[in-house]
């Protein structure tokens, strides 16, 4: 099996020129050709009844009422106009009342002389928008170093566009995710990282040239806690890393995995996110819940690391699942946790701190728990409970 030295070669800078270039630069084209698609078809449609929409071409009348039925109404499953009201968020605005018109006789045309489209933010909408904001500060920082992608144009007068715009998107969103992409799954793993843990497994990545080369790049760590003892070498030696706060490589991770990290009972806006929307499905057949396939490779990699030393750890995975909330990832509130000495203290109990790094490093490392004392909001420590 190739090692991590091998398989992602983070310690080469044209990795990284094509990872930002090409493989990240794809996925900005599509998110903005997306969004440029929506927004010319809204800016068409505004203010105009739709009789004189449909008028003017046979592609806009698909838009808005493809497969649109009066019985057991108002769309077939995989109608087009249900395509567009609910991933687009263009619609007809009281089409109930142009279908009741149409029930009695009355030619679309004429039915729908005093109605309007309505332009709506669906959940779909909402996550593009956000992987935009945080696409623009990315590829902001980085405008010095590489070219700034070209926008994907799509045209706004073909129906099958807004279907090609998505698809487009959802092939360019896997090809990013962390279990089939080698150098987002390195920067997914440096989020918070045991110093100890990371010179095993990226021997290279404190190399003064690497460290240099990846700065450019803004892929720098700092040190996110340490225990407290009085040698500078040991406290060093122990530290918790984690990517630098609002650095590039931060931000790719947030724009992944959301900026609340993954959730079970939160519907976030990460890359993940758009897979678990239950209207995707619908329209683009093979499309999986990519967060459950994330959780299920990695949860496995987790229980054959870690699983084999579970009575050694038997004592913190005790103490976790008793102060983490519910539910597959457990999180633990801010003010609960505090470092003394050579010991973390988590609520009420005290736990060795270089035992619980030993525990938590292969959870970090995959993804599946993070430990950020630095970041804002109250749940810095969180872990999936892979021993369920």
């Amino acid at each position: 099996m190739a090692s991590y030295e091998e398989l992602i070669r983070y310690h080469d800078e044209q990795t990284w020129r094509d990872y930002f270039e090409k493989e990240l630069g794809e996925l900005y084209s599509a998110v903005k050709g997306f969004l440029d698609l929506r927004d010319e078809i809204v800016a068409n449609f505004s203010g105009r009844p739709v009789s004189e929409i449909i008028a003017e071409s046979e592609e806009y009348k698909k838009m808005l009422f493809g497969g649109v039925v009066l019985e057991d109404g108002p769309f077939k499953e995989r109608a087009l106009a249900k395509f567009y009201a609910e991933v687009m968020g263009i619609r007809v605005k009281d089409l109930d009342k142009v279908m009741s018109r149409l029930k009695e006789g009355i030619p679309l045309e004429d039915a729908t002389k005093d109605v309007y489209c309505e332009f709506l933010e669906t959940d779909v909408l909402k996550m593009v928008k956000s992987a935009s904001e945080k696409l623009d500060a990315i590829f902001y920082h980085l405008h010095d170093v590489i070219n700034t992608p070209k926008i994907r144009r799509y045209d706004p007068t073909d129906a099958l566009s807004g279907l090609k715009a998505l698809e487009d998107l959802l092939n360019a969103i896997r090809r990013i995710l962390p279990h089939y992409n080698p150098r987002s799954f390195f920067i997914i793993s440096l989020y918070s990282i045991p110093r100890l843990f990371l010179e095993k497994t990226y021997p290279q990545l404190l190399d003064k040239d690497v460290a240099e080369m990846l700065g450019k790049f803004g892929i720098t760590l700092d040190t996110l806690l340490e225990p407290d003892i009085p040698i500078k070498e040991e406290r060093e030696k122990r530290s918790l890393l984690g990517l630098s706060k609002g650095s590039v490589a931060y931000r790719v991770r947030r724009l992944i995995m959301g900026d609340e990290g993954l959730r079970d009972y939160l519907l976030g806006n990460g890359l993940f996110d758009l897979f678990r929307i239950g209207s995707i499905p619908i329209f683009f057949e093979g499309v999986s819940n990519e967060l459950e396939i994330y959780i299920a490779r990695r949860g496995e990699e987790l229980k054959r690391s870690v699983g084999v030393l579970r009575e050694e750890f038997e004592d913190i995975i005790s103490l976790l699942d008793r102060i983490g909330s519910g539910g597959r990832f457990g999180e633990v509130w801010r003010w609960n946790i505090k470092v003394k000495g050579g010991d973390i203290i988590l609520e009420d109990t005290s736990i060795n701190y270089s035992k619980l790094m030993t525990f938590l490093s292969p959870a970090l490392f995959l993804g599946l728990a993070w430990f950020r004392p630095d970041i804002e909001g109250d749940r810095p420590l969180a872990y999936y409970r892979w021993w369920r």
